[in-house]
């Protein structure tokens, strides 16, 4: 694990663009980690729920996960969120959904967090099975593809403008035209 750390540490100072492939819940963490460390001003992720799984070794389950995102929140990044399979109980029992709530109420960051959720299934064209997308991008340059979303199995790349940029065109259509803002303040609102 830790030349694979080192590895994808590189890519991302470094800003490398190397498509390369990623696979299970602690390489995941990896690229994450990397990919909020390196944003600079904006994180858009299109997921299920980002509370899907109860399990503390879940990737979004993660202090270093959370961590990484709210250092990037508090750098005064915007985070923008699509969620195409929410679960308000789920997101009420989940340490990351209470930290975006707590941003989306405090008045320093809660212009910068937008958390929406969509109907809307995304994969590839070219893919008849069908299978399923998810996809985080950063800064119009950095991107995660989630190819496989239950065996975390990602194409993921530190420099790609071009694919970057259509990830955003997709997330910022889907955003704009099929989605409904979630008011996670309102999850939590008797515990704040």
């Amino acid at each position: 694990m830790d030349n694979y750390r080192e590895f994808v540490k590189n890519l991302a100072n470094n800003k490398i663009s190397k498509e390369f492939l990623n696979k299970d819940q602690n390489h995941a963490l990896e690229v994450f980690e990397n990919l909020f460390n390196m944003a600079k001003s904006e994180i858009r992720i299109f997921a299920a729920s980002l509370c899907e799984n109860e399990n503390p070794d879940y990737v979004v389950n993660s202090p270093r996960y959370i961590i990484a995102l709210s250092n990037f929140i508090e750098r005064g990044g915007i985070l923008t969120i699509l969620l195409n399979h929410y679960d308000k109980i789920r997101a009420y029992r989940s340490n990351l959904m209470r930290r975006l709530a707590y941003y989306s109420i405090s008045t320093e960051y809660k212009e910068l967090i937008k958390v929406h959720s969509t109907d809307i299934k995304l994969h590839f064209t070219s893919d008849l099975a069908k299978n399923e997308v998810h996809f985080t991008v950063i800064d119009s340059l950095a991107y995660r593809i989630e190819t496989n979303i239950e065996e975390r199995a990602a194409t993921c790349n530190f420099n790609n403008p071009s694919t970057a940029e259509s990830l955003i065109k997709t997330f910022d259509t889907i955003f704009r035209d099929n989605s409904t803002e979630l008011k996670l303040s309102e999850l939590f609102e008797n515990n704040y």
